[in-house]
């Protein structure tokens, strides 16, 4: 069995589309990441996402709070959780443009 590595990122960038995500109760949110930068001494997996879009899942409330939509511009603490899954932070998503 593989261990995870417990790993942090900030990212920020636009928010391209919002869909039902694969995940109970969450949004899957692509965003064209912008600037990414490291998180405390966490490890950083996303340092080379700058101007690539990348799946978000997002908690479905946290994102309707937020009032996550296409054009956003958006702030996220963000982690993968796998080799394909990433997932942000629920206390530590912004929208930046409002």
């Amino acid at each position: 069995m593989v261990k995870g590595v417990e790993n942090w990122a900030e990212i920020s960038g636009v928010v391209q589309e919002v869909r039902e995500a694969e995940i109970e109760g969450h949004l899957s949110v692509g965003i064209l990441v912008n600037d990414v930068s490291s998180f405390q001494s966490f490890p950083n997996f996303f340092e080379d996402e700058a101007g690539k879009v990348i799946e978000v899942n997002v908690p479905r409330d946290v994102a309707e709070a937020a009032a996550l939509q296409p054009g956003a511009v958006v702030s996220c603490r963000v982690r993968k959780g796998g080799l394909t899954s990433v997932f942000a932070h629920p206390e530590h998503v912004e929208r930046m443009d409002s």
